[in-house]
């Protein structure tokens, strides 16, 4: 597997480093995991009013899903995380990005919108993968 990660000087760093401009990845299977939200395994929604709990749940289930396939952080190449309240999720994102990647984040797509499927969950995390070669 091969992952490399660009910030080319002509663009703009990202914002307190959360993600890297341009990511090139080498390898010879990709794994995208689906929106990860505040469910637990019975499908019952937990930490209902909770950013941070919701956050952090989110990253746990995404670490159980990358274990599921032999994966760690160090595969995942792109994450996307869609939340009801960016303000409320910077006061969080930033820690726990730097937690599962360093000074050395993938590439990152978050958004705000207005509601997610359930109007319980306040984050959805997914992540896209790539195996060793």
């Amino acid at each position: 597997m091969s992952i490399v990660k660009i910030n080319p000087p002509q663009l703009h760093t990202p914002p307190n480093y959360l993600d890297s401009q341009i990511v090139r990845v080498k390898g010879n299977v990709t794994y995208r995991i689906s929106g990860l939200v505040a469910l637990d395994k019975d499908g019952k929604n937990c930490f209902e009013g909770d950013m941070a709990a919701q956050l952090r749940w989110c990253y746990e289930q995404a670490t159980i899903a990358l274990k599921t396939v032999g994966f760690t952080w160090n595969n995942v190449f792109h994450v996307y995380i869609l939340m009801t309240d960016m303000e409320e999720y910077m006061k969080h994102g930033y820690s726990a990005v730097k937690d599962l990647f360093g000074n050395d984040p993938p590439a990152s797509t978050t958004v705000e919108v207005t509601k997610l499927y359930d109007p319980a969950w306040l984050v959805e995390v997914q992540l896209d993968a790539v195996a060793m070669e």
